[in-house]
């Protein structure tokens, strides 16, 4: 991951900006809330263009964390999309 954002600098590929992390259980959503912690200092080493950086949750399922409390879930994926995190549930990749 970082190669590829680090890339950005000589490719200008606004795609190598769009992270899409597969699945939506415990580890996809454990790694979406690390990245965006690591996010501003990625930006600062690469030189990113923050409003340009894209992270995308597919889920094949109709649910983000099917085994947790709703209550949780909500507060969870409200909380990642007010960091800019796009959901798609019901997708799957094919």
């Amino acid at each position: 991951l970082e190669e590829t954002l680090a890339r950005f600098q000589s490719s200008h590929d606004e795609n190598d900006l769009h992270i899409a992390v597969c699945g939506a259980g415990f580890t996809s959503i454990e790694y979406i809330g690390e990245l965006l912690h690591r996010l501003p200092d990625f930006v600062k080493r690469f030189n990113l263009p923050a409003e340009k950086i894209k992270i995308y949750c597919i889920e094949a399922a109709p649910k983000v964390l099917p085994m947790f409390d709703p209550k949780l879930v909500d507060y969870a994926v409200n909380y990642l999309k007010n960091q800019g995190v796009e959901f798609y549930t019901e997708t799957p990749i094919i």
